[in-house]
């Protein structure tokens, strides 16, 4: 079983007065042992979403809808975790004047697996991008694959997973909608992050030592 042990500093401040942020630097040690492959999959708003004014409510379902579907392939496959979007407004500001241009959305999946699932993967990917492309108000560019030192890639799933829960918390304590705004991962404690072609073998990776390791990294909340 890991040990997990955590470390959270939190600051306050209010943008305006519909929206808090809230900044935070999150600190993870584990006892960890493991490779594999790290994919973060992100769907965005289309221009075309950020340039309607009135957002229809067949519109909100049809990506409501989208987004549904991708986390049941998710499910379904196995391999990812998260799945949380979020659907609002998109401001521009106009000599100095904030307005309202449109809408944004954004959904984030943190997918890891290792070379027998791989062919898993391309078939989260290739129903993903069936789905997007049947929906002309999300952009969906295809992720990179990456294979991380074992404890990065751990630690940091890890802060993403602690991440995720304090944006629910925050939800209920603030009483609006919480989420992840930003999120910035610190790998210096950890290794080197590697690009991983297609052809790429993990015969030439020596297989990781079982020890303690910490990882820092820092989250931006916006509740609105």
């Amino acid at each position: 079983m890991r040990g997990i042990f955590i470390v959270i500093f939190i600051l306050l401040c209010v943008v305006d007065a519909s929206e808090t942020v809230i900044r935070q630097k999150i600190s993870v040690a584990m006892d960890i042992q493991s490779l594999q492959y790290i994919s973060n999959i992100h769907i965005t708003g289309s221009d075309k979403l950020r340039n309607v004014k009135n957002l229809s409510l067949d519109t909100k379902n049809s990506i409501i809808k989208a987004y549904n579907s991708i986390n049941q392939v998710a499910r379904d496959i196995g391999i990812c975790e998260g799945g949380e979007f979020n659907i609002s407004p998109y401001y521009v500001y106009i000599d100095g004047k904030k307005s309202q241009n449109g809408f944004e959305s954004d959904y984030n999946l943190i997918c890891t697996f290792d070379d027998s699932q791989r062919d898993s993967f391309n078939n989260l990917i290739n129903q993903i991008n069936n789905i997007i492309d049947k929906n002309p108000f999300l952009l969906f560019t295809i992720p990179e694959q990456t294979i991380q030192d074992s404890a990065k890639d751990i630690l940091n799933k890890q802060m993403i997973k602690e991440a995720m829960i304090l944006a629910k918390e925050y939800s209920r304590l603030q009483n609006k909608r919480c989420y992840i705004k930003e999120i910035n991962l610190d790998s210096t404690s950890i290794g080197l992050h590697r690009t991983i072609m297609a052809n790429s073998t993990l015969e030439s990776i020596d297989a990781p030592i079982k020890t303690k390791q910490t990882a820092d990294g820092s989250v931006v909340f916006s509740c609105k």
